[in-house]
């Protein structure tokens, strides 16, 4: 279809040139003689083509331009077919595609160039010959705009040939890290490129996206005035925190996987040419409805038709290194352990967007995290819901990863694929225990929390646009008594020096219920912090001149309720009891 469209937009130039040579070849031009005096010029353009003789009425530059245009349409129609043949033969292999690509690229954006230039040429040549012929007025005006449009043709595929030359680039709100400055997460990195014998890359960056990736381009962080070279390795922070060890070595092979073999040239030479060539082409595609877009519409289609008969083999072929890379992920750890990675990665996907949202919300209030991680750790811990997990599972099964470049193959054919058993693997008590109650990998590895809230605090700067004109300028009366309750509710589950689950989720429900607009992510983030706590006889003070005798008896009761959410009040849990008990008392206000 995309083909068919670029032979009808390709030939409307050669068409208008093509009959304007007619037109202006005959001495009498009828409906019922077209055919006879189409045919008589096409003797004429004969002759002029094999020995230069001109027999028809007319100037013989209007020959010369009936040929330019038929030249012009066969020429489109062969770049058609060539695109469809080298596609089909390049993609045969991906080392074949890895080195074939440019070359060919360079030579289709040439030759569409050309096309372009001659399209445009011939409209300029039916315009003007036109006019000399029949007025004695220059088409001034469009000879002008058709100039523009060829110098501007001439400049954008010129800029685009150069996208194939020009090492290709990426940008990545992530942090690049030393291995040396943490060891385990280097050893770990090793010990899984030995065993699937890949390398250890270049440079590895910790980012907050919830996906893994690995790329040859150069990588432009905030962290750095130049870019990253050579191989670099992304890994999600996010979905580190919940896939097991096991599970971030499967991810770490396959990532790896594409540092090794065949796909080291594929990942060198095509795949960021190609992404190079995809994203240039949707800059034209912008500008599509200029004047000069319309105009140089052909060589626009023409380049589309060459990325997109590649896309096909590429996506073929990205399908097949994805296997190829689970293959060797499993080598690094085991089969399952890829499996649970994509399942978890797509469902640690959703609830990532989830606290994004929830960051932008509660920085239009007002309220800041310090550690975004930890903020997706406890909505997949509190807001999850459990019975409701395994037939999300079941619908991430027909997703795909997201990556860069690459184009991945389903999550249920890449397990498919593994040799694995669907029932077995998506049993509900298995996908539940691999969720909730296995150890992330984090906790092996060196302290990350520092990156994390560096992290944190960039995403605040780069999605300030959607927050910041929204935020209050200071915290009003109502925002400074939910966040006393909040930090009520947050000594009380850390009174004991620890903190219970169950104590998390009936202070979130009673103070919902109790005060409304309850800050639960503020909570859970104030019970991982609770050295920044205010001192408790402030907290009281503070109470006694907020609250109402109602509300003091909400908070007292609301904090013996999450005193008891674990069926037994500790001794440091009654003894703060007994303090605000005695220290908070009712003044007999309303």
């Amino acid at each position: 279809m995309r083909a068919i469209k670029v032979a009808i937009i390709g030939l409307l130039a050669p068409l208008i040139g093509l009959a304007v040579a007619v037109l202006a070849s005959a001495s009498a031009l009828t409906f019922e003689n077209a055919a006879t005096v189409t045919f008589a010029w096409g003797d004429c353009a004969a002759g002029l083509a094999i020995d230069q003789n001109w027999s028809c009425p007319g100037p013989v530059e209007f020959g010369w331009l009936g040929l330019a245009s038929i030249a012009t349409f066969t020429a489109t129609l062969v770049l058609l077919v060539a695109n469809r043949i080298v596609a089909s033969v390049l993609g045969l292999h991906r080392t074949v595609l890895a080195f074939g690509f440019s070359p060919y690229a360079v030579f289709s954006l040439m030759v569409a160039l050309v096309l372009g230039l001659a399209n445009l040429a011939i409209l300029a040549g039916a315009a003007y010959l036109s006019a000399k012929h029949w007025s004695s007025e220059t088409p001034t005006i469009a000879l002008a705009l058709l100039g523009i449009a060829a110098l501007g043709l001439l400049w954008t595929m010129t800029s685009q040939c150069l996208v194939l030359f020009r090492a290709p680039k990426t940008f990545a709100a992530a942090r690049p890290i030393s291995l040396y400055e943490h060891p385990r997460l280097g050893l770990l990195i090793r010990e899984v490129a030995k065993k699937t014998g890949g390398r250890v890359p270049d440079n590895v960056i910790l980012g907050l996206e919830p996906t893994f990736y690995a790329t040859n381009a150069s990588v432009q962080t905030p962290y750095m005035k130049g870019s990253l070279k050579g191989q670099t390795l992304h890994l999600s922070l996010p979905l580190m925190n919940l896939l097991s060890a096991s599970e971030l070595k499967a991810v770490i092979g396959h990532e790896l996987g594409h540092f090794s073999g065949g796909d080291t040239q594929y990942s060198m030479r095509f795949a960021p040419a190609f992404a190079s060539l995809h994203g240039a082409m949707s800059k034209i595609e912008e500008r599509k409805w200029t004047i000069s877009g319309i105009l140089t519409m052909p060589t626009r289609l023409l380049l589309q038709h060459v990325v997109g008969t590649f896309e096909a083999a590429n996506a073929r072929i990205s399908r097949q290194r994805e296997l190829r890379a689970d293959k060797l992920g499993a080598s690094a750890a085991t089969p399952n352990d890829v499996a649970f990675s994509l399942l978890k990665a797509s469902v640690g996907g959703s609830v990532w967007r989830g606290t994004m949202d929830t960051m932008i919300g509660r920085a239009q209030l007002g309220r800041f995290s310090r550690n975004l991680v930890k903020n997706f750790v406890g909505q997949l811990r509190f807001d999850v819901d459990r019975q409701k997990l395994p037939p999300a599972i079941q619908f991430a099964m027909g997703d795909a990863q997201p990556h860069p470049t690459d184009s991945h193959p389903s999550t249920e054919k890449r397990i498919a694929d593994l040799g694995l058993n669907f029932d077995e693997l998506l049993d509900d008590e298995k996908v539940l225990a691999k969720f909730f109650k296995e150890t992330p990998s984090v906790s092996i590895l060196d302290n990350l929390s520092h990156i994390e809230e560096d992290l944190t605090t960039l995403y605040y700067h780069i999605y300030a646009s959607e927050w910041r004109p929204m935020a209050p300028a200071e915290r009003d009366g109502e925002e400074i008594f939910l966040t006393l309750i909040r930090d009520f509710m947050a000594r009380m589950v850390t009174i004991d020096g620890k903190v219970d689950d169950r104590e998390i989720v009936e202070a979130e429900q009673t103070a919902s219920r109790l005060f409304g607009n309850f800050d639960c992510a503020g909570f859970r983030e104030a019970c991982l912090h609770p050295e920044d706590l205010p001192e408790l006889d402030r907290m009281i003070e503070l109470a006694g001149l907020l609250l109402t005798d109602v509300g003091i008896a909400n908070l007292k009761a609301a904090l013996r309720k999450v005193a008891e959410a674990d069926s037994e009040v500790l001794e440091a849990e009654r003894q703060l009891l007994e303090r605000i008990e005695s220290q908070l008392i009712a003044t007999g206000s309303d």
